[in-house]
């Protein structure tokens, strides 16, 4: 096995073991950890809309005032004192996102010996199994306690392996101690192969400043990511692989027959589904989110480098779909997933995470669902890939 696949993520599971076990050293018998199945997304979820709608209204009332000289000063007042209690209720409601935040990873950490199982039958799995048979994933849900295995049907049918889909699933079984979910679908790029409709979100200008495709795509196209520099291409932005699959297209904005704004330079087919376009003919970019379900735009705290710890809460809000939070079953070094499906048009959102402040940090690009998960490219993995500066 390649150990890279896994280290990151067992050095992260041991970092908090370290953290949160600061006896594990001593002779105390640890008791098993019981499961948490809370659904902390959908908590999550509608704690940042109530602070999304405050935020609006805030916004709404500080215009009120700028723009009507003639209001009494009873009406001023008034104004004064709401903006003043949903700034105040804001940042409760923010203590309250970090709060049900940390349960959400915490709900994933696993107890110490239940970890070194799923470590241990986690190497064994992937040794034995990935890419094999048309397994193309092997990864840990820790808070659901299974270990999920991802097979595309059709390479499966066409393998060497003796036996149909129940024979598979007891070989992986007896490999493991650990439940197994296998889910037999294949791997679907958030890339459609027609657009027809003109009430469909190829044609929805809301999402026009996000919306981009190669010229002469008769599909709905891409999301644009994030911007990015290249050492040596310069200023442009990063879209997923699969929407310039030669690596040298031109790409247009908003779909198929619109201008040209940038071309594919640095592509690197198979190891990444990531594309750096470079901007041409003027085009630039602010370095910011467009989140047009969330009803804003987020400038860009960081960029993720690090182990991304399962349990947390990011968002994605692409040109198919209806932005959306979930929370991150598993990342390693090259590859992670997080609950929730993506939509045709989705591949190339950012996987971000808004701020208190206003911005958002970056976790990477969307660019593909199954079985009820959006799988994505983190973006220390882009990074490395494209070779970008950042």
């Amino acid at each position: 096995m390649n150990n890279k696949k896994t280290m990151k993520t067992m050095l992260f599971a041991s970092l908090i073991a370290a953290m949160i076990l600061p006896f594990s050293g001593m002779n105390f018998a640890q008791a098993e950890k019981a499961p948490d199945f809370t659904d902390y997304v959908s908590q999550y979820a509608e704690v940042d809309k109530k602070i999304r709608e405050n935020v609006k209204s805030i916004g709404n009332d500080k215009k009120q005032l700028k723009d009507n000289s003639n209001l009494s000063s009873l009406d001023v007042e008034t104004i004064e004192k709401r903006i003043k209690d949903k700034e105040e209720a804001n940042v409760d409601l923010w203590k309250e996102l970090d709060r049900i935040q940390q349960l959400s990873i915490e709900s994933y950490i696993l107890d110490e010996k239940t970890q070194a199982i799923y470590d241990n039958d986690l190497e064994k799995l992937t040794n034995n199994f990935l890419d094999e048979y048309g397994i193309y994933d092997i990864s840990p849900s820790t808070k659901y306690r299974k270990m999920l295995v991802f097979v595309d049907p059709s390479i499966f049918e066409d393998s060497s392996f003796n036996g149909d889909r129940n024979a598979l699933a007891n070989e992986l079984k007896k490999t493991t101690k650990i439940n197994v979910e296998i889910i037999f679908e294949k791997l679907t790029l958030t890339h459609s192969t027609s657009c027809t409709d003109e009430n469909s979100a190829c044609h929805n200008p809301g999402k026009g400043g996000i919306s981009v495709s190669h010229q002469s795509s008769t599909g709905v196209g891409n999301t644009l990511g994030f911007k990015a520099l290249h050492p040596t291409f310069g200023s442009g932005f990063v879209i997923t692989e699969h929407e310039v699959p030669n690596g040298t297209e031109q790409v247009v904005q908003p779909l198929s027959t619109g201008g040209v704004i940038g071309q594919a330079k640095v592509a690197p087919s198979g190891t990444c589904d990531c594309a750096f376009i470079q901007f041409t003919g003027g085009h630039y970019m602010n370095d910011e989110i467009w989140a047009p379900d969330f009803g804003t735009i987020y400038p860009v705290e960081t960029r993720n480098i690090a182990a991304t710890p399962a349990g947390t809460i990011v968002a994605i809000d692409g040109v198919g779909g209806v932005g959306f939070y979930g929370a991150v079953d598993y990342e390693n070094d090259h590859s992670g997933k997080f609950a929730g499906t993506a939509s045709p048009g989705d591949s190339g959102s950012a996987v971000f995470k808004p701020l208190v402040n206003g911005n958002a940090d970056i976790y990477g690009i969307a660019k593909g669902t199954t079985g009820g998960y959006t799988f994505y490219e983190p973006y220390d993995h882009i990074k490395d890939q494209l070779g970008l500066t950042w």
